[in-house]
């Protein structure tokens, strides 16, 4: 490091390197209590075949015509051991949750059938808002979802109920009204009405 400041005399230069030097520790070798994201809501098709292809390998949610946000949810729930690729760990600690506001294709997409079988042997759903009808992004047409999700200890069994809610678009709603819903919907969740629909 230091014959490289001698050498090009750029403090940002270094910087980029140290920032990249912790970016792979705090990817690759910490455990962590909370992951809150919006990954990106990108196509495969938009994706670099090496980087999709790198993906693939690494993960198994990872299939078919997969979005990109597929592989950040199974990094941060579950990596199973591969035969190819790095050693990877999940970002989640036993106990750990992730809260994400993603595409809520995963719920009917073919490409997400194996993630839908595996996160209930992974992680406990705790909450499932899906407001594909909400225009929540008002200059775009994505379908959004918040998904919430504890990480299962070492034998511990998954809740046999999801709670989940459905948002639909009223023009006049503004996000604390939006907030506010879905606070209320959930408040009225139980045993008897596992889903409820918000007008």
């Amino acid at each position: 490091m230091e014959r490289l400041r001698d050498r090009y005399e750029d403090g940002r230069f270094l910087k980029t390197l140290a920032d990249l030097a912790l970016a792979l520790v705090l990817k690759s070798d910490v455990w962590y209590d909370y992951v809150v994201g919006n990954p990106p809501y990108i196509r495969i098709q938009a994706i670099p075949r090496p980087l999709r292809e790198r993906w693939e390998g690494w993960y198994t949610w990872a299939a078919g015509n997969f979005d990109a946000y597929i592989p950040f949810l199974e990094r941060a729930i579950h990596v199973a051991a591969r035969p190819v690729g790095p050693n990877l760990h999940e970002w989640l600690r036993p106990g750990g949750r992730l809260g994400f506001i993603c595409s809520n294709r995963f719920l009917v997409a073919g490409y997400a059938e194996g993630m839908r079988a595996a996160l209930p042997r992974h992680a406990a759903v705790e909450l499932l808002v899906d407001m594909r009808d909400s225009r929540v992004f008002e200059e775009a047409l994505n379908y959004p979802a918040i998904l919430v999700v504890r990480r299962l200890a070492e034998g511990e069994e998954p809740p046999a109920t999801v709670p989940v809610v459905r948002v639909f678009d009223d023009p006049r709603r503004g996000a604390a009204q939006l907030i506010e819903e879905v606070r209320h919907l959930l408040e009225g969740l139980g045993p008897e009405e596992p889903y409820r629909r918000g007008e």
